[in-house]
This record gives structure tokens, C-alpha cells and sequence, in this order.
């Protein structure tokens, strides 16, 4: 009936007997051509889904395969990165012990020549061991899971003023002034307290490397909605455009960066990076050059019970 309707078998009359038996063969042959081009058609479309599906589930698992190998190469590197820097450290400790050793005059008085080279000798052996400890501390980041970091309810205002107070110090004998401002506001987040030391110290210190003497750093920590955030702002030599997606690789340093301060590690902001994505942060960078760099630093605020 509904072939019928359709149009795509003639209507039949039950009455009409003329030329019945031709017509019924006729449009049986038709009725079953179009059934079987609709079957047909059905069969091959399903092959073609199920053929489909299989092809990406294939896929699936060997990109799931090729992302496993990854983790475990990745986990492998950090490994044996650790290991390398492990291993350098015990001779550059002792290196740095006898070169003090001879500054100091404790194997008696040094021509000033003499001096001069032994004071770059310990100067670099000051910046390779910053280096080294930096690279054992973000391969220890990378191969930690969030979980055991030990997060806890941390009150940022203390964390950041007692970091401030340390840059301070360390920006005095150029003449740089830290001023920090706080909105007064709840400031607490979850957070493993050593980490956020480490992050909110380095973002300082970088900020001090590259300003000029006598310049001004701005920190800011204000709670927006349920958010903290922490800002550190410098007014020194800033960061080209095109360097700004690279900042937070490991040892990537920008070319005015390096002949501003050719003693830079290069790991300082990528451990920064590693620490926020750690506490599930968002990290953002402005800058323009020769005006500054004003780096943000966004937490999910914790609510604390009464």
C-alpha cells in the first residue's frame, strides 16, 4: 500500500480483471527490483560505516600506543636527565670548593691576575650549579604525579610577603624597589607551600635579572571572584613579540635577554610553568619591548570552612 501511495506501484483494482495477471508480474518484477536496490543499498552503506569504524578505531589505539611510547620516552629522558645532572654535581661542588679555597687566600696570597680568573672561575661554577640543581628540580616536576605533591590549603599573602621581602634584598644593591600591594582579600589556595615559593621567587628574581638599576617592580595579589591571583609587573627590558610562545622552554632565552644578562640559566620560567600546571593555574604573559613584562598567575581560590 505504502509502494502504492508512493507512486512507485500502480494502483491496482481488485475488480479489474482485464489484463490482471500481466500487470501483477509486471509490477512484482519492478516492486522487487526497487526491494532489493533499497537492501542492497543498505548492505553497502552499513559495510561502509563498519569498515569506517573499524579504520578509526585502529587509528585510536595506534595513536593511543604512539602516545604511551611518548609518556614513557619523555619519562625516560627526564630519568636519565636526572641522572647526568646527579652525577655532575658532586664534581662541581668540589671544583667550587677549591676554587673558594684559592680566593679566599687559604693556600696564600694570589697575584691579581691570578685573582681575577679564579673570581670567573667561581662565578661560573656558581651559575653551572644554579643550572644543574634547576634542571634536577624540573625533571622531579615531570615525573611527579599531582597527586603526592601534598597540596594543602595555603595562605598566599604569607607566602608572597615573605618572597618580597627576600627580593628586596636581593634588588637593593642595584637600587630596585619591590612594592607590593594586596587587596586584603581571602588569598587561599591548595597548594604545596615549597612549590609556590619556588614559583612566586623565580618570577621575582627574573624580574629583577631584567630590570634596569634603580627600577621599580610592581607585585600585586587580589582575589577576583574565585580566583587568586598573583602579578608580578617590571618596568625593564621586555620580550620581543615573536619570543613570547617560546618563554617558558627550557633553556630558551631571547637575545636582549642574553646580552642584558649573559648569566641566565634559561630554567627559571619553565620551572614556573611546571608549578602552575601542577596546581591547575593559568599563567599569562604581556609585554612590550624596552617598557617591561607583566606576568599573571591565576588560581582556583579555596573556600575555607568556619
Amino acid at each position: 500500500m505504502v509502494l502504492e501511495y508512493s507512486g512507485v506501484v500502480a494502483t491496482i483494482s481488485i475488480f479489474n480483471t482485464a489484463g490482471k495477471t500481466s500487470t501483477i508480474g509486471s509490477n512484482l518484477i519492478i516492486t522487487s527490483g526497487y526491494v532489493f536496490a533499497i537492501v542492497a543499498g543498505i548492505l553497502v552503506c552499513w559495510y561502509l560505516v563498519s569498515d569506517i569504524t573499524s579504520l578509526l578505531l585502529l587509528r585510536k589505539r595506534e595513536l593511543e600506543q604512539a602516545c604511551d611510547r611518548l609518556k614513557v620516552l619523555d619519562q625516560e629522558k627526564s630519568q636519565i636527565t636526572m641522572r647526568a645532572t646527579h652525577e655532575l654535581k658532586a664534581p662541581f661542588a668540589a671544583i667550587k670548593s677549591y676554587v673558594y679555597t684559592l680566593r679566599d687566600g687559604y693556600c696564600g696570597p694570589l697575584p691579581e691576575k691570578a685573582q681575577q680568573v679564579v673570581q670567573r672561575i667561581g662565578d661560573r661554577c656558581d651559575l653551572l650549579m644554579e643550572k644543574i640543581t634547576a634542571i634536577i628540580h624540573l625533571s622531579n616536576l615531570r615525573t611527579v604525579i599531582p597527586a603526592n605533591l601534598g597540596l594543602l590549603p595555603t595562605e598566599m599573602l604569607v607566602v608572597v610577603t615573605r618572597e618580597v621581602e627576600d627580593a628586596q634584598l636581593i634588588g637593593k644593591p642595584r637600587g630596585i624597589k619591590v612594592h607590593f600591594q594586596s587587596d586584603g582579600g581571602d588569598s587561599v589556595i591548595m597548594a604545596s607551600k615549597d612549590h609556590l615559593s619556588t614559583m612566586i621567587s623565580n618570577l621575582l628574581r627574573n624580574a629583577i635579572h631584567y630590570s634596569h638599576d634603580g627600577g621599580v617592580i610592581d607585585v600585586v595579589l587580589e582575589r577576583r571572584e574565585e580566583k587568586v591571583v598573583f602579578q608580578v609587573e617590571d618596568h625593564g627590558i621586555g620580550i620581543p613579540t615573536e619570543h613570547l610562545g617560546k618563554i617558558f622552554t627550557e633553556h630558551f632565552r631571547s637575545n636582549n635577554a642574553v646580552r642584558f644578562n649573559p648569566n641566565g640559566s634559561g630554567m627559571g620560567l619553565a620551572l614556573v610553568k611546571e608549578i602552575v600546571r601542577l596546581h591547575n593555574g593559568d599563567i599569562r604573559v604581556t609585554s612590550r619591548l624596552g617598557e617591561g613584562s607583566c606576568f599573571s598567575v591565576i588560581f582556583l581560590a579555596q573556600t575555607v570552612s568556619t
